[in-house]
């Protein structure tokens, strides 16, 4: 590592000087989400690859912080991300405290729009899918199809923005539980129909999801026609953007997406319990305890050939 020269310097050695840096942009104008996300998180990592044990209480102290202004200003501040990050590192260097203090925290910060920092707040979840305290809080978290988390889960099912469900989650039973209910949803969710010479969908509540490609398969309704789509049709478009789930298009015919529906359903029953996170970069990616995240390095299946495939 650049700089080992300098481990001799003490009074105040480089660990020393590292941690009260961090703590000084910290508290700088601490209602600007930058200080503390970018600069004073942004030292502590540094601190933690120089002295991994020295770094634990700038870890502690910063995790606090960033929880306390996710509280206080907006619960959907990039900050979220760091308290993940934080967690990770902290959990990795033994700290006790760090998945209690995580799990606590993370099941009311729900935020209101979603994002991919919706994803990436919850990887110390299935990072340490065995810890008791970890499989309780997802059991909670989507226990209620009307809790903050399921309703999250819901509108953001089958859009690249954050969609939670083919992420690692999947590996945790209770997360199963509440997808597969929710793939038996029919309630309406939204509506196909033509505007301005383009097919729209849009849901209700929530306003425009997206608008299909211009290449529309045979199944696209008539111009002029309109067409519902429902909550299962949502979460089985959702699934679809993993292998071996078949595509799913909200504007198809309902009884096309009942078969698509009907198939994620028994694929999940039937190959749920074998689902397994693929991590394909080094633990330490980018200089913490935090993998990279993407839904294709995951598999359903224990064989080579993905079922229905």
């Amino acid at each position: 590592m650049r700089g080992e020269p300098l481990r001799r310097r003490s009074d105040p050695s480089v660990s020393e000087l590292l941690a009260r840096r961090a703590r000084e942009m910290a508290a700088r104008d601490a209602g600007i989400a930058s200080n503390l996300g970018h600069y004073a998180c942004g030292i502590a990592y540094r601190l933690y690859d120089w002295d991994p044990p020295a770094s634990v209480p700038v870890l502690r102290e910063l995790t606090a912080d960033c929880m306390d202004y996710v509280k206080r200003y907006s619960p959907d501040t990039s900050l979220r991300v760091q308290v993940a990050v934080l967690t990770a590192a902290r959990a990795e260097l033994n700290d006790e405290q760090a998945l209690p203090q995580y799990c606590l925290w993370v099941r009311d910060a729900a935020p209101k729009y979603r994002g991919y920092e919706s994803v990436i707040m919850l990887r110390p979840l299935w990072m340490h899918r065995e810890d008791p305290v970890v499989q309780a809080t997802v059991r909670s978290m989507f226990s209620d199809l009307e809790s903050p988390w399921g309703l999250r889960a819901r509108q953001s099912a089958g859009k690249d923005d954050g969609d939670l469900v083919p992420t690692p989650l999947l590996q945790f039973q209770s997360f199963r539980e509440f997808v597969l209910r929710e793939l038996g949803d029919t309630r309406r969710a939204g509506r196909a129909f033509w505007q301005d010479g383009r097919l729209q969908l849009w849901d209700d509540p929530g306003g425009q999801r997206s608008s299909p490609a211009a290449d529309l398969d045979g199944n696209a309704p008539k111009p002029g026609e309109e067409r519902s789509y429902r909550v299962c049709d949502l979460f089985a478009g959702a699934l679809s953007a993993l292998e071996g789930f078949r595509p799913v298009q909200l504007y198809w015919p309902e009884a096309r997406r009942d078969e698509a529906c009907a198939a994620a359903r028994a694929l999940m029953l039937e190959y749920g319990t074998t689902w397994e996170w693929q991590q394909k970069a080094p633990r330490r990616a980018y200089g913490f305890p935090f993998p990279p995240y993407a839904p294709r390095g995951f598999t359903w299946y224990p064989s080579d050939e993905p079922p229905g495939g």
